[in-house]
């Protein structure tokens, strides 16, 4: 009884702390969406080298500025338009405990990026989500190196035509700690992608691990979670007391 109700509690708690990872990432999706039909992003997107587009951009940048303090695990936020080579408009990143404005010769085009090219593809209002990964592109200042994900949705401009992304770094740490926060400290925690890398492990060396060219897999560690990628079922657990076999590590 005892091991069938603890059982129970792991499955519930797990199922809650994956409705809450939806839920953050629909509420960054909101964001997204938000900022993208502010009144200056599609004039900005429109105008480009306009004179008048300076001032709209100075009026953006403390918007941007403004949702960052209000979410410490957002990292950056960026008006990209789609051309000239997809390139950055209006950009605030985190940089340690300060935020910093780029400007000028500072901006980068990233047409080149999945972020921008597959979201210039999307209706109006859809979003996209990249996959789960580790910064590595320059200059993002405290995004670089992290574990990311982007939050990306379309920016019409006047003439109601896709011409843009509004593009929203997060920080996948901050993202995670705030996850755990009301789990049972005796509880340990691992998450994965859909392919089974692990994001989240009691030791972080064996978290993406794609990123330094090798694969540590949560199937190679707990073969009984092996149904779940192959789709034939929504949830495992796994009794250590009676298939010790089966249990090699603590859920």
């Amino acid at each position: 009884m005892l091991v069938g109700a603890a059982q129970r509690n792991l499955l519930t708690s797990t199922q809650l702390l994956s409705r809450r990872l939806s839920t953050a990432i629909n509420d960054i999706a909101s964001d997204a969406r938000v900022l993208s039909t502010l009144p200056a992003a599609p004039v900005i997107i429109s105008l480009q080298t306009s004179e008048g587009e300076q001032g709209l951009k100075d009026r953006l940048a403390p918007v941007f500025a403004s949702v960052l303090k209000a979410h410490p695990e957002y990292l950056q936020i960026r008006l990209i338009s789609a051309e000239p080579n997809g390139m950055e408009q209006v950009r605030v990143d985190r940089d340690g405990p300060r935020l910093m404005r780029i400007d000028g010769d500072q901006l980068q085009e990233k047409g080149h990026y999945p972020y921008v090219f597959e979201t210039l593809q999307l209706r109006p209002g859809e979003v996209y989500l990249s996959r789960l990964m580790i910064n590595h592109e320059d200059g993002a200042h405290a995004a670089e190196g992290q574990p990311t994900l982007q939050v990306a949705t379309p920016v019409l401009t006047t003439a109601d035509k896709v011409g843009g992304v509004l593009v929203v770094n997060v920080s996948l740490t901050n993202l995670f700690r705030l996850l755990q926060a009301d789990l049972p400290s005796h509880y340990q925690l691992y998450l994965t992608n859909h392919w089974g890398d692990f994001l989240i492990h009691p030791d972080a060396a064996q978290t993406f691990g794609f990123d330094k060219g090798r694969r540590i897999l949560i199937q190679d560690s707990f073969r009984a979670t092996e149904p779940l990628f192959r789709h034939t079922t929504d949830s495992v657990v796994v009794n250590g007391v009676d298939d010790p076999k089966q249990a090699q590590g603590r859920y």
